[in-house]
This record gives C-alpha cells, structure tokens and sequence, in this order.
C-alpha cells in the first residue's frame, strides 16, 4: 500500500488546522504519523481531525521544530517523519555526503531540515529513486502490520491469564487484570517498548 499522491510521502500543499487541505496529502500525513504510533483511528478518509492536529503539534514540541501545527511539502516537519522510514543501510554506491544546497537545491525549507536531521539521514532520502522510497514505505507497512500482529498475540495471551484471574479471584480482580491489559494492549499498539508497559494485575 503506497501512499495516494504517488509521492510516497510528499504532500503537494500544507496541511493543517483551518487549511484548504487536499484529501490525498491528509490521508497520507494520517499513514505517516500511523507509523509512529500518533494516530491511532483506522486512515478511512482525507479529512484532517482533532488526532491528527495533535499529532502534528505534538509533533513538532517533541522534536524542537517550529511549532505552527502545519506541515508543509519540503518543510522540516514532513522531512522529520519522512527521516523516519530510514533504517540504517549501507549507503548508495554513488551516495556522496554533500553541503545542503547540493542535496536539495533552491529549498530554504529543505536546508534548514538538513541542518535539523544531518547531512546524512536526508541526504540518503534526497538521493534516493521513486522504487527505493517505495521499497521503503512498503517494508515499512510490512513491520507495522507484524508489530500489530504480534500486539494482538500478546494482548490474546494477557486476556486468557486474566479470564483465569476471574475464575481464580472473583470478577473484580478480573476486571482489574483486565484493564492492566488493555493498557498494555494500547501502549503495545503505540509502539511503546514492553518495559514500558504496565504490569499485568493478575
């Protein structure tokens, strides 16, 4: 599943609160904050909500970007969570580590990105072809739907120990195991490392 504007993660226009947004650039926005484990909601449509306005501001706080709650194509917000699709990889063999205006000419927006994530990571995504961005996307949807997978697979096991906590306690202590889970269960869906994770109230 690529991203709708063919772009892979590109916006055509700002997005953001009060904006004539584009339908395709919110949906997409949506997926790439998705990954992040920020927006939560299924991306059913291309209408910007309350989630991912919060998204985009708290966004923005956390990484020391300029806080305006838009994002803009080119800007420092989009090439942050596009910066995030990069896995560390050998670099591409005619990859030449180069000043800012090189790797992305005529960009004040893209310049000041590079001055924010490093030569390095957004040269790589500036350099890359279109099939490579999209190899990226595409592997990167693949670890999300495993990482979700494996969240259900967890959440099934912490159920069944608290369906035995009720047998075993009584229904109080089982629902107090059960929402132990379910937190466990939202923190797991939002990428959370497990050590972050509350224990299970059995």
């Amino acid at each position: 599943m690529l991203f709708s504007n063919g772009l892979v993660g590109l916006l055509n226009a700002p997005v953001g609160n009060n904006l004539r947004n584009q339908e395709d650039d919110v949906t997409n926005l949506k997926k790439m904050f998705s990954f992040e484990g920020r927006y939560q909601r299924p991306v059913e449509n291309g209408f910007i909500d309350q989630e991912l306005n919060d998204s985009i501001w708290s966004f923005q706080k956390e990484e020391s970007l300029k806080r305006d709650g838009i994002v803009n194509p080119g800007g420092e917000t989009e090439a942050t969570l596009a910066s995030r699709l990069i896995k560390p990889r050998p670099k591409p063999r005619n990859f030449v580590v180069a000043t800012a205006p090189a790797l992305i000419p005529a960009s004040q927006a893209a310049v000041a990105t590079l001055e924010i994530l490093g030569a390095v990571g957004a040269g790589i995504w500036a350099t890359m072809s279109k099939p490579e961005r999209e190899d990226i996307v595409k592997e990167k949807e693949q670890e999300e739907e495993e990482r979700k997978s494996e969240c259900d697979r967890k959440n099934v096991d912490d159920t069944e120990k608290c369906n035995n906590t009720t047998k075993k306690k009584g229904r109080r202590a089982g629902a107090v195991c059960h929402s132990s889970a379910s937190e466990r269960y939202s923190k797991c869906l939002a990428g959370k490392p497990e050590r972050e994770w509350p224990p299970l109230q059995e």
